[in-house]
């Protein structure tokens, strides 16, 4: 549901205005703003199947957003821009769709669907105190890595986990956890629902919280996209995963991720910088860190992403060069990507790192392996079942 601010001075009660077969019906409610009463239209996503709402009152509209009238109103700068509503180029897929009508490669209509809210202790050490991220798990995903070791919720061949939520409900989760003492907020997946992400920052910041807010994401977004963050996101955590375009057609289906995810990642580099700036107790609360998992097998494509990186920004970003690739089932007899990577191979890695002059970040221990492998059928997915 879009909201649409009009003075319309005088008009009829608030009703819903007669719409035939296959349109769209106009919803007019009052509201206060400013101290001055005004009239808004609410724009209902779902065009009517059978005949007008006049002659069959009973037939339901479904109403995607959880806000009232007066609630947009009162937030309109924080409601969904016309980058989701009309055409969605959120990410580097360009679907364009009208999502509350057409479902596209994401397989999200406009929703807000969140898999699981949770404290998390396995980001990059900076990133958290003692109490950990509070993690949104965000249903779904824009890239489909074969090797996803979220695929439980990510995989859009799947239904999506949960029901849609509501602002309230996300905003009251995630302010639990920060009353239990967490002071950064991750973002997992959030391209498809960045408009949802900017009002759950508003909220939050309405409500007199202000993490750190982290983006974690697959690199795939559009600069349009980032742009519509500037002032929301503190620090990006992009995922390059690739230097090969052919490894990123095999496994993820995009032929375009290695220039599409750098061309992101600079948008983001170039709204938060890309030193990382630390408070008082060592925790970073502006800047980037690109991760790169290394895959077993696919050395080459960890020296073309690293090389990619190192001649685009230089050797002073901050990196997380990876180990933890968890080998799933689905991949059993996928190139060699049924195993798990092995220590010459990660030495390799970090030997390659170090050549390209990267000094800042993090490297991991190869016992992470199979450690951050999360089952998202538990009420705590990253507790051992």
């Amino acid at each position: 549901m879009c909201f649409q601010i009009s003075s319309y001075g005088s008009v009829p009660p608030p009703q819903l205005v007669k719409a035939e077969k296959g349109t769209i019906p106009e919803l007019y409610t009052p509201f206060e703003l400013d101290g001055t009463r005004h009239w808004g239209k609410v724009l209902l996503a779902t065009p009517l199947l059978c005949g007008s709402f006049a002659e069959n009152p009973n037939i339901p509209l479904k109403i995607f957003s959880p806000f009232s009238a007066t609630f947009a109103a009162e937030n309109r700068a924080s409601m969904p821009t016309p980058i989701l509503t009309g055409s969605c180029h959120l990410c580097s897929h360009h679907c364009g769709v009208n999502r509350s009508i057409t479902l596209g490669q994401c397989r999200i209509p406009e929703g807000l669907y969140i898999a699981h809210i949770g404290t998390h202790h396995g980001e990059e050490p900076v990133l958290a105190n003692a109490a950990g991220v509070c993690n949104i798990f965000f249903s779904h995903c824009n890239l489909q890595c074969r090797f996803c070791q979220n695929f439980q919720i990510s995989d859009n061949t799947t239904p999506l986990l949960g029901a849609a939520r509501s602002l309230e409900w996300a905003t009251t989760h995630v302010v639990e956890s920060l009353k239990a003492g967490c002071q950064s907020v991750g973002l997992v997946s959030p391209t498809p629902y960045i408009p949802w992400c900017r009002m759950l920052i508003d909220s939050l910041h309405q409500l007199g919280y202000h993490p750190t807010i982290i983006y974690n994401t697959s690199a795939y977004d559009t600069p349009e996209a980032l742009e519509s963050l500037a002032g929301y996101v503190d620090i990006y955590l992009p995922d390059y995963k690739y230097g090969s375009y052919d490894l990123a057609h095999m496994l993820s289906g995009v032929r375009n991720y290695p220039d599409a995810a750098l061309e992101a990642i600079a948008t983001m580099i170039g709204q938060v910088g890309k030193e990382l700036v630390f408070n008082t107790e060592g925790r970073a609360t502006r800047g980037v860190i690109v991760r790169h998992l290394v895959l077993p097998g696919e050395l080459e494509n960890t020296r073309a992403a690293l090389l990619n990186l190192r001649m685009e920004f230089g050797a002073d970003i901050y990196m997380s060069l990876l180990s933890q690739y968890s080998p799933t089932e689905r991949m059993a007899n996928y190139r060699q990507l049924g195993r798990a990577l092995t220590a010459e191979e990660y030495q390799q890695a970090v030997e390659f790192f170090y050549s390209l002059g990267f000094h800042l970040g993090w490297l991991q221990q190869l016992d992470s392996i199979g450690h951050y492998t999360p089952d998202f059928t538990q009420e705590n997915p990253f507790q051992p079942g």
